[in-house]
């Protein structure tokens, strides 16, 4: 899997003109999912889904890119077993 340098967001705006914005949220397989993306091939099918979304009528909403990748924490637990795994368990 390849580093992920930008992240792709459809971001709607008041229509105050203030600048207050959020991540758009739509319907997309069946439950409500946050339009971003880290991969420009998967936009269109996001936009297919912010156009076909009635609630977002008469908003305005904005593909936006951020950039500038800069990690400010790492929670590594890849050492860690699962519990699933753990003797005696019966999720296996």
């Amino acid at each position: 899997m390849p580093r992920i340098e930008n992240v792709y967001a459809f971001v709607i705006a008041d229509a105050d003109g203030e600048l207050h914005e959020g991540i758009v949220m739509t319907g997309l397989a069946g439950c409500a999912m946050p339009m971003i993306a880290s991969d420009a091939t998967n936009l269109p099918m996001l936009r297919e889904a912010v156009l076909a979304d009635p609630t977002l009528r008469g908003k305005r909403i904005v593909l936006v890119r951020y950039g500038d990748r800069e990690d400010l924490d790492v929670i590594d637990r890849s050492r860690e077993r699962p519990p699933w795994t753990e003797p005696g368990d019966s999720h296996r």
